[in-house]
């Protein structure tokens, strides 16, 4: 939280570009969220285990948060944290760091298994005519990388240079941020700096609010126009 030493200082931060920009971040982050996870959340009877006592509670979770159907009490494998209690334990499963912790583990899992698929795909294709591809994983993004020139007979309509060998991948037109929906993985990319697919929304707005980022986007739309 942000200090101020007077009425000034505050009402200078308050009109801010800087402030104004936070705020219409915050609001888009939380409406898209509002309306990716709308869901409600089921009451169902969860076996527990707590040392070495095993019983059952009436619990209300999300799924995502518990999907063993075995709650440890004493601590969390995902996240690395130990409880000094129950109600420690129940506060840290339902909080956002440990959502956000399953989500990112759940997704790094779909994304190791893109370069076996990229293998089988590259294959069939001559190596003379297309390019190999090269797909790196990355904290925040996934990468998709080209080594050799590509012979086209045709433009393809709605993909980018990225075509042989990678996944099949559908991105939507329009401002960004871009959806981006990879086989069995889901969420935002960029198609003029070739970043297939974001970890995570907020990874993304940063992305696209970066120098490179906007430097690319200029020279890229020289290029289409």
């Amino acid at each position: 939280m942000k200090s101020f030493s007077g009425p000034a200082p505050y009402m200078q931060h308050m009109q801010s570009i800087k402030h104004i920009k936070q705020i219409e971040r915050q609001d888009f982050i939380n409406k898209m969220s509002s309306k990716e996870h709308q869901e409600e959340t089921p009451t169902a009877e969860t076996r527990v285990t707590s040392g070495a006592t095993v019983h059952s509670v009436n619990a209300s979770y999300p799924e995502r948060v518990i999907n063993t159907g075995v709650v440890n009490y004493t601590k969390c494998d995902t996240c690395q944290a130990t409880f000094t209690g129950h109600e420690n334990a129940i506060q840290h499963y339902a909080g956002k760091r440990h959502q956000k912790a399953v989500d990112k583990q759940t997704l790094l899992k779909q994304l190791e298994m893109l370069p076996q698929t990229v293998a089988k795909q590259s294959q069939k294709p001559s190596p003379k005519e297309h390019p190999s591809i090269d797909v790196k994983e990355h904290v925040s993004t996934t990468y998709i990388t080209e080594q050799t020139p590509v012979t086209k007979e045709k433009e393809p309509k709605h993909k980018s240079d990225f075509d042989w060998g990678t996944p099949s991948y559908e991105m939507e037109d329009g401002p960004e941020p871009k959806r981006v929906k990879v086989q069995y993985a889901e969420g935002y990319g960029c198609n003029c700096c070739g970043i297939l697919l974001f970890v995570d929304l907020e990874s993304a707005l940063e992305h696209y609010e970066s120098d490179n980022h906007i430097a690319k986007r200029e020279a890229y739309m020289n290029n289409v126009i």
